[in-house]
């Protein structure tokens, strides 16, 4: 009993082994990036210019004549993992422009989800946009654009948020998806691991077989053992025929034939000690089938948070 007993400790453990492999690096992410905020410069172009060709174009804004006329595009992120609330913003994102960058306009493109209250307010005379919000929940975002005279954007962005050391400032990053972001670490961990644990347990089924057959014959009595052989024979036996065990498991029946003397056949009592040993190994070792199920479980389980994280969703 003891030795059963301290074989199912030493499942038990594994499978806790596991399963912190997929929590840990999961609660690690959560925890790392709880709170973050992300402004993302995703284009700048020039829609209309007056050049040496078109000399006699006129180009004016609000009643003011310019030379060009520039758009820069601005996407603010919610990429931590809990809201963000007005009560938060000591002091909302703001995008200060440089001089030589006057902005004309500003003007909100899209929010997500589609009812996001959000205002974004132009300081012409300061040349800083404010951008402030109610709420801004995990992966919400808000896709405004600046309109400037400038043949290119200078600018510096801040924020003071409760929670948020700053705020992450990407440049001219192309634009894929307004929420996506790049996976958290954990996920690539958890996507390792996850895949050798299933791994192991799709490779754990192709014991299932030998086992039900060898326990069916150990239960009939025809495990048909060689008869008169030499120790080592019985050793080959055990370590093929009961594969399906654990070394662990087997080491007291091979410690069992190796106490017969080595260069001497075994006789009828030899075999029947040995028979024995076989249907004790098997009473006692842990079943491969349960735990190849718990180990696939949690291999397409541990999945889930890293597709989630690929997604964007996580």
């Amino acid at each position: 009993m003891a030795g059963r007993h301290s074989i199912k400790v030493a499942t038990w453990l594994g499978i806790v082994i596991m399963l912190s492999g997929i929590l840990v690096p999961i609660a690690w992410d959560q925890l790392r990036v709880r709170v973050a905020i992300e402004l993302r410069n995703t284009a700048f172009s020039t829609i209309v210019e007056r050049g040496d060709v078109l000399q006699k174009l006129a180009i004016t804004y609000a009643g003011q004549e310019l030379q060009r006329v520039s758009k820069a595009d601005f996407v603010l992120i919610n990429t931590g993992n809990t809201a963000i609330t007005a009560s938060e913003l000591f002091s909302p994102p703001q995008i200060v422009f440089a001089a030589d960058t006057p902005v004309l306009d500003v003007v909100v493109e899209e929010v997500s989800p589609a009812n996001l209250a959000v205002n974004v307010a132009l300081d012409r005379d300061k040349n800083v946009v404010t951008i402030s919000f109610p709420l801004l929940n995990k992966r919400d975002y808000i896709r405004f654009s600046v309109l400037t005279s400038a043949s290119t954007v200078a600018y510096a962005a801040s924020a003071r948020i409760q929670g948020v050391h700053e705020l992450q400032v990407v440049r001219l990053q192309v634009e894929k998806s307004h929420a996506q972001r790049r996976a958290p670490a954990g996920a690539y961990v958890v996507a390792v691991f996850a895949s050798l644990v299933l791994l192991a347990g799709l490779k754990g089924t192709n014991d299932v077989g030998p086992e039900k057959r060898m326990k069916r014959a150990a239960a009939s009595g025809r495990l048909d053992l060689p008869k008169s052989e030499l120790p080592a024979v019985y050793l080959q036996f055990v370590d093929t025929k009961l594969a399906f065990t654990t070394i662990r498991e087997r080491r007291p029946l091979r410690n069992l034939i190796a106490s017969f003397p080595a260069g001497t056949p075994l006789d009828d009592v030899g075999l029947q000690r040995i028979e024995e040993g076989i249907r004790a190994l098997l009473a006692t070792a842990v079943p491969n089938l349960p735990a190849c199920v718990v180990m696939i479980m949690l291999g397409l389980g541990g999945w889930i948070y890293p597709i989630l994280a690929f997604l964007g969703r996580a």
